[in-house]
């Protein structure tokens, strides 16, 4: 069965970091086989996510991505997958802090949960 579950990350990057890595599991109401993430939307900005840097800045550098990880941590474990976001922003020197969000969603194949036909009780037919 097809399901879909969102997510969100909120990032803040220090002066002079290469960028944000945030992990976010998103959880299903069943076992999950296989999922994929889609970018929804994302807002970047210099400085912090409370305030707007009021200096005008030259975009060096641009990258939002996420990826579900192969290996560490474990990609689906049971009914949670867990998303790797990266976020990143620079000028020509990336000396400035930066922030940022990333909304996503997650398409995931989910075991369908056991058929269960609950007993019918006998009934007296004389």
């Amino acid at each position: 069965m097809i399901m879909m579950r969102t997510g969100h990350a909120e990032m803040e990057v220090p002066a002079g970091a290469n960028g944000a890595w945030q992990t976010v599991t998103v959880e299903f109401p069943h076992r999950v086989r296989s999922a994929t993430p889609v970018l929804v939307g994302y807002m970047v900005k210099y400085g912090d996510l409370a305030h707007v840097a009021n200096e005008d800045h030259h975009v060096a550098q641009l990258a939002v991505s996420l990826e579900i990880p192969l290996f560490d941590p474990a990609p689906f474990q049971d009914a949670t997958v867990t998303v790797s976001c990266v976020l990143n922003l620079m000028d020509d020197n990336g000396d400035d802090p930066m922030a940022g969000t990333i909304d996503f969603c997650v398409i995931a194949d989910v075991e369908e949960p056991p058929f269960f036909v609950p007993p019918i009780a006998p009934t007296n037919l004389a």
